[in-house]
């Protein structure tokens, strides 16, 4: 299996195009469209709140919330896509407590350049991210010399953002005015209480 990996002032990051086949991952993709608990939370910005523009689903082993943008997510049980893409992960990467879902419709659908570095995760474990639908570009920017790394990810793509990556670096998925088709970004998580 072919990867890419992107180790450089702190960053540490493996691409892996194909980690799940492309004729399971249409299936996939669909499944968890219709069986995530998805919603679109609203957060305050400069004193205004804005709908995210994105929807999420935090689905997680019970007891599992998870907070960061000012929203609260209590933890939604495991769907049967959900579990099934789980244990594809932890066959390489050991268990997994939960995972936050991204639903990007369209272009006008992105996330900002952010860390997931909230105080629930386990520090030491990677944040793996699973790739469903349409590709989109995922930019890695480094806080310090400002070096970005521009990844596009593929359906059924795999990375692994490890060891610094998420305290000297921001990732996020920019807008775009292209047409493109929907993505579900699955974001693995340890959770710090569960180690």
């Amino acid at each position: 299996m072919f990867r890419t990996q992107i180790r450089q002032n702190g960053v540490d990051v493996v691409y892996t195009p194909g980690f799940i086949p492309r004729e399971v991952g249409g299936r996939l993709f669909e499944a968890v469209l219709n069986e995530a608990a998805w919603e679109q939370p609203r957060i305050r910005v400069f004193g205004r709140e804005h709908l995210v523009p994105r929807l999420v689903a935090w689905h997680a082993d019970g007891g599992c919330s998870y907070s960061y943008s000012g929203q609260e997510h209590r933890s939604m049980p495991w769907t049967p896509a959900l579990q099934e893409i789980r244990e594809i992960v932890e066959s390489v990467h050991g268990q997994q407590h939960a995972v936050l879902a991204n639903l990007y419709r369209d272009g006008k659908h992105g996330i900002a350049p952010h860390a997931d570095d909230e105080a629930e995760l386990d520090a030491d474990a990677p944040i793996l991210m699973v790739s469903l639908g349409a590709v989109r570009r995922f930019v890695i920017k480094h806080r310090a010399t400002k070096e970005r790394h521009v990844l596009r990810m593929e359906e059924g793509s795999l990375l692994e953002m490890r060891g610094l990556t998420n305290t000297v670096a921001v990732h996020g998925v920019p807008k775009t005015k292209q047409a493109v088709g929907p993505r579900i970004s699955l974001t693995f998580r340890r959770m710090a209480a569960l180690r």
